[in-house]
């Protein structure tokens, strides 16, 4: 996921491998943002990022209106 400068917005969202669900842990915001929350989230991308290595991880989406 690549910023730019179009006032676009992003989302945190956690994917739920359990129950196959996505769930918003924010509400759309700054890439800046989403990114600083994601890192929090997943101690700098360490951890939670990606569904073989954790049934529940974490991803930033561009907000589409």
């Amino acid at each position: 996921m690549v910023a730019n400068s179009n006032n676009v917005k992003y989302i945190v969202r956690l994917y739920d491998g359990f129950d196959n669900e996505w769930f918003d842990i924010c509400e759309p915001t700054t890439y800046e943002n989403a990114k600083q929350l994601y890192n929090e989230k997943t101690k700098n991308g360490t951890v939670d990022t990606n569904f073989r290595d954790f049934i529940d991880y974490y991803s930033i989406f561009e907000v589409n209106d």
